[in-house]
């Protein structure tokens, strides 16, 4: 009985292995934060929030479910950022966000600039995509949509602004941040194949943290991203 059981754990083991892609991706796009309607109405001075450019490259796994469904995992180092256009003059914040903005100088400032913040994430998404029967993969794209939990991990807060009198990103620790984030995320885009170990992936991610990133604060806010990522898979599979 245990042999059976062994050997029918091994076909399996080996159909799983012969039905994922393994490989390295790396992309770029432009990104914002989640939430920001809420966020400005919690604020005086800040006119707008405005996309910056995102990165990310990482280790993926692509899982064949079935003939349309794929399980896309991976540990992502994720580059997310986005910049709040303001008018120094106006600039107010409640007691509640004062903490988050400990590297202003105490002097009254005049002007319109802007603060950037970057955030740097670690994620391992678990997404379940939907591959559209449309899908025109005799030239060489596939059009899905997905959807699933992420786990996140801050590595570092970066911000910068004409301000201060440092030019450069500085590390943003005025808060701490809680040390997991749990997530979920959209994804809907297309997938170029060049051959079959390489891709182009053009999609819209939507990624929105149930939990803070900042330890105590009641807003949850997430990211999106519009972007292209290049894909090389070490292993492929036969089917598509």
């Amino acid at each position: 009985m245990k042999k059976i059981a062994l050997v029918y754990f091994l076909g399996f083991s080996l159909s799983v292995f012969a039905q994922t892609k393994i490989g390295i991706e790396a992309g770029v796009g432009f990104g914002n934060r989640t939430n920001g309607k809420e966020y400005l109405e919690r604020t005086e001075g800040i006119n707008t929030i405005q996309s910056e450019i995102a990165t990310n490259v990482g280790l993926v796994a692509q899982l064949n479910l079935s003939e349309r469904l794929f399980l896309k995992t991976g540990f992502i180092f994720q580059n997310s950022a986005y910049a709040e256009k303001i008018d120094a003059g106006q600039f107010l914040v409640t007691e509640e966000l004062e903490p988050y903005y400990c590297f202003l100088p105490g002097e009254a400032q005049e002007g319109r600039t802007s603060i950037k913040y970057k955030y740097n994430f670690v994620e391992i998404p678990f997404v379940v995509n939907y591959q559209f029967a449309q899908s025109c993969e005799e030239c060489g794209w596939k059009w899905f949509v997905g959807l699933g939990p992420t786990v996140s991990w801050v590595v570092n807060k970066k911000v910068k602004t004409d301000l201060i009198k440092d030019a450069n990103y500085i590390d943003y620790d005025c808060v701490p941040s809680n040390d997991l984030i749990l997530g979920i995320q959209g994804a809907i885009g297309g997938e170029y194949r060049f051959s079959n170990q390489h891709f182009l992936n053009l999609s819209f991610i939507y990624d929105q943290h149930l939990q803070p990133i900042y330890y105590g604060e009641s807003n949850k806010f997430g990211f999106y991203n519009l972007g292209l990522r290049l894909a090389y898979y070490f292993a492929f599979s036969a089917s598509k």
